[in-house]
């Protein structure tokens, strides 16, 4: 898992499927994450993607994509948009 693993410095979670799956491990991780939500997720209530980032320690972001899907369908380019705005700080200080 990422969180375990020190060449991994920051977490992605897309869809994350928070209706029928446990986080719990993420309530020890510290890095930096990124959810990237569909509002029409059918595996994931937006209400509880957001209790669940709250929940979280660390630097944690939330971005909910309007009018998507579990699978961004339509969106990806906004999906793929998000990410690297997400990373660009990150991206800049590694060159």
């Amino acid at each position: 898992m990422g969180c375990d693993d020190a060449r991994v410095e920051k977490l992605i979670a897309m869809g994350a499927p928070v209706n029928n799956s446990d986080f719990s491990y993420l309530g020890k991780c510290a890095k930096p994450k990124l959810f990237v939500h569909g509002s029409n997720d059918e595996h994931g209530d937006v209400e509880r993607v957001r209790q669940l980032v709250a929940s979280l320690p660390g630097e944690n972001e939330l971005v909910v994509v309007e009018q998507v899907d579990h699978f961004f369908t339509g969106k990806i380019e906004e999906l793929g948009k998000t990410i690297r705005q997400w990373l660009q700080p990150a991206l800049r200080q590694a060159r």
